[in-house]
């Protein structure tokens, strides 16, 4: 079991290696103290959500196994102290009309994405998950 103590964590779920790898490559080349974390499907990061709370849960809409929709319906049956402050889906096949969830918490960028709007997005997500006001 893998736990990461005062330290900013990102999940990224993506069945494509070029797109996880992109993104964790971006994550991390301006976030040296933050823990990334991949998951290749919905299934495998449900198992890593169960032994580590996330601050950022990054996905992909379309993967085997278990989608992106999936993965964030069943994250409602996870216990609270292992909720993500935050979720950005990533993917090609957005419908802008559909709810995919919790909107409070659930931002969308299509891919392509533009990268200066990705660091924005990711800097203010962890700004706000290590500020003292969160629980």
């Amino acid at each position: 079991m893998q736990v990461v103590n005062n330290k900013e964590s990102i999940l990224v779920v993506d069945d494509d290696d070029k797109n996880l790898d992109l993104v964790v490559n971006l994550i991390s080349e301006d976030n040296k103290a933050v823990t990334v974390v991949k998951a290749k499907d919905g299934a495998e990061a449900l198992r890593k959500i169960n032994n580590q709370k996330f601050n950022l849960i990054i996905t992909d809409l379309r993967m085997p196994m278990l989608d992106g929709i999936g993965l964030i319906r069943a994250l409602k049956d996870i216990p609270k102290d292992k909720q993500p402050d935050a979720i950005l889906i990533l993917s090609a096949y957005l419908n802008k009309d559909q709810k995919y969830g919790d909107g409070s918490r659930i931002t969308y960028m299509a891919k392509p994405f533009d990268i200066p709007t990705f660091q924005n997005y990711l800097s203010t997500v962890l700004r706000n998950s290590s500020s003292p006001s969160r629980e």
